[in-house]
């Protein structure tokens, strides 16, 4: 968001927002004429870039879901179509929980059946292979 404050005389101050900015627009940190500033402050459910999440050793056909660690939002949902999958997830700004992920992996709807697997990780813009031990449920 950029926010325009207009000095209106001395010590009275108006603050006007004046745009949403998308995550592929530059974003100024700060900029101002006399009298007047601008600044931008992203909230916390806005993404910076991608976090391409790799699993690797996946057992066809298991359920992936991706969740934040509370449990309250789940980022993906879907099925291993190959051994190795590349989940592109959004990175949010950094101490937003929705960056702390819970990655749970369970081939649990035809036999051979596995055990549920789970592991945490942390989304921030770039890369991250995460090798998945599914272990046979006998």
């Amino acid at each position: 968001m950029i926010t325009a404050l207009f000095m209106l005389a001395p010590g009275l101050v108006e603050v006007v927002h004046v745009a949403e900015v998308g995550a592929t627009t530059f974003k100024p940190t700060v900029f101002g004429t006399p009298g007047c500033a601008y600044d931008h402050q992203d909230v916390a459910t806005e993404s910076f870039g991608v976090f391409a999440l790799t699993l690797l050793n996946l057992v066809i056909g298991s359920s992936i879901q991706i969740e934040d660690q509370s449990g309250t939002t789940t980022l993906y949902n879907g099925t291993a179509a190959g051994t190795s999958q590349l989940i592109n997830l959004d990175a949010f700004a950094p101490g937003s929980s929705l960056n702390d992920l819970r990655i749970k992996v369970r081939k649990g709807s035809s036999a051979p059946y596995y055990q549920p697997y789970e592991t945490l990780a942390t989304a921030s813009v770039g890369a991250q292979s995460i090798y998945v031990s599914q272990i046979k449920d006998d």
